[in-house]
């Protein structure tokens, strides 16, 4: 067989519970595999990353880490517009439904470039993407490209079968899925207030965090919020619900 036709197949692994169902699910079943990648935001929970450790120590391969050329941080309050409506204005600032550059930067161009660079020996490439059968509507605005696969869709698994998955093999994340639904980077301004609130109460130091960050941010953190304000808002509640006799005031 000619080099130029063999197959290189790679996992997009993001930490979460949907990719890392995935990812077992694939090397348990012997599915072929070149390399499985994750591109680090630098914004994950600490958590995340502990268990992305766990994780290459229960598969035994690598999984490669990939640091994208600018941080978070960088792209948020250094970067300098040097064309268009915004040529010269100094940060990118939050991340906004319209504008969402963090997924375009950490995501598609830091994966395509590895890609380009280190995987272009072969004709033909297929990525594995860990979207369950919560996001078929999502997998099918990829399908065009023809080189994506949905290993958990195919087998007919949703978010809540991949957590179960994870945790039969002992795979807990430090209870992070005790407190959200989803996981993905704790300073995304994209999350719900109730995501936020949870943050609040379990997470100061992130907190902290966030609301530094977000003193220095160039637009508001959401668009009738400031971290700020929302902190504020979270004091009012549980005051009022202490006043109430309410114990359950994070719901």
């Amino acid at each position: 067989m000619n080099r130029a036709d063999y197959m290189d197949y790679f996992v997009s692994f993001s930490g979460g519970k949907d990719s890392t169902a995935m990812l077992l699910r694939l090397v348990e079943e012997g599915w072929p595999i070149t390399e499985i990648i994750f591109s680090d935001t630098g914004m994950e929970y600490p958590q995340t990353y502990a268990h992305i450790d766990k994780v290459e120590q229960y598969i035994g391969r690598p999984i490669v880490r990939l640091q994208p050329t600018h941080s978070f941080e960088e792209i948020m309050f250094d970067h300098v517009y040097t064309r268009g409506p915004n040529k010269g204005l100094r940060g990118k600032g939050w991340p906004t439904f319209k504008i969402r550059w963090c997924t375009g930067f950490f995501k598609e161009t830091t994966i395509n470039s590895y890609l380009k660079k280190y995987l272009s020996r072969y004709k033909h490439r297929v990525q594995y993407i860990g979207f369950s059968t919560d996001e078929i509507k999502r997998s099918q605005r990829g399908a065009a490209r023809g080189d994506r696969r949905y290993p958990l869709i195919g087998w007919d698994m949703s978010g809540d079968d991949a957590l179960t998955y994870c945790r039969d093999r002992g795979f807990h994340w430090d209870g992070l899925y005790d407190y959200f639904d989803r996981v993905s980077c704790w300073c995304c301004p994209l999350q719900s207030t109730h995501s936020l609130r949870i943050l609040w109460r379990f997470f100061p130091e992130l907190w902290a965090r966030l609301k530094e960050m977000d003193s220095r941010a160039r637009n508001r953190f959401k668009p009738d919020a400031t971290v700020a304000e929302l902190e504020e808002r979270f004091l009012r509640e549980r005051l009022e619900l202490q006043e109430k006799g309410g114990v359950k005031w994070d719901s």
